[in-house]
């Protein structure tokens, strides 16, 4: 049985991974100096980069290990849209990135495949 009253939340979370940005230059050095001086015009390719293990987090979880200060830092910061707080499933129907954790454990392993 479906739970209707169950909201969809929107946690924000940070991953890192890593990529090769192809510099033709002089020197290694002339090649990294061009990069720190540049990072904000370097395009990001996911396509080209890799996931790095044991990086994926819920934003501000490294300074909040209890959990209800995570949700206070949570709901303080990134809560602008109401999505922390959570929203109603209406309107995310269209979405499938959305987890229903309120389905079996067996469908959302399949949906996540």
């Amino acid at each position: 049985m479906e739970n209707t009253e169950a909201k969809v939340f929107s946690i924000p979370v940070e991953y890192t991974f890593w990529e090769k940005v192809l510099v033709k230059a002089n020197s290694i050095e002339e090649a990294i100096q061009w990069i720190k001086d540049n990072k904000e015009i370097i395009s990001i390719n996911p396509d080209e980069g890799e996931y790095i293990d044991g990086s994926y987090v819920i934003s501000g979880e490294d300074e909040y290990s209890d959990d209800n200060d995570l949700i206070k830092y949570l709901k303080d910061y990134y809560d602008h849209s109401g999505g922390i707080s959570g929203e109603s499933p209406e309107l995310y129907t269209y979405d499938s990135n959305v987890i229903d954790i309120t389905k079996n454990k067996e469908e959302n392993r399949e949906k996540n495949e």
